[in-house]
C-alpha cells in the first residue's frame, strides 16, 4: 500500500492577552495514512507541497492568501466561509462552517484544496477571534 500524504494549515494563539500579532502562523502538518495508522508530520511555515517537488504544477488562487502570513486577513477567512460580512457569534460561524465542511469534504465528492481553505479559514477566525 503506498503512503498517501494530507497537508493541513494552522494557525495558533499564543494566549497573551497582549501579543498583538496573533494569530500565529501559518503551521504546515502532515498527515501520513498508512497501513498501520495515520502520523503527524510539522513541516514548520512553509508550504511543504511546494518544497516537495510533488510533480504537479501549483496555480495560485485568490484563497491561496490564508496560507501565507503577510497576506492572511479575517476579511478573506471569511469571505472563503461564504460570508459577505461577520458572523455576529461563534455559534453561527461554526454553523456556517461544518455546513460548507459537509459539502466540500473529499469523502462526500468535495475537493481537498477546498478543505484545505476551509480548515485554515477557521483556524484563522478561531485565533484571531480567541474563541
Amino acid at each position: 500500500m503506498a503512503d498517501k500524504w494530507t497537508y493541513r494549515c494552522e494557525y495558533v494563539k499564543c494566549g497573551k492577552p497582549t501579543c498583538k500579532s496573533c494569530p500565529h502562523g501559518p503551521y504546515w502538518y502532515g498527515y501520513q495514512h498508512t497501513k498501520g495508522g495515520m502520523k503527524k508530520t510539522y513541516f514548520g511555515r512553509r508550504d511543504p507541497r511546494e518544497t516537495m517537488g510533488s510533480g504537479k504544477a501549483h496555480t495560485q488562487h485568490k484563497y491561496d492568501a490564508i496560507f501565507n502570513r503577510q497576506t492572511a486577513s479575517l476579511k478573506l477567512a471569511w469571505e472563503i466561509l461564504g460570508c459577505l460580512h461577520e458572523l455576529p457569534g461563534k455559534d453561527e460561524a461554526l454553523r456556517q462552517f461544518r455546513k460548507l465542511v459537509m459539502a466540500a469534504h473529499p469523502d462526500r465528492g468535495g475537493s481537498e484544496q477546498e478543505m484545505r481553505w476551509l480548515n485554515s479559514a477557521w483556524s484563522y477566525i478561531r485565533a484571531a477571534k480567541r474563541w
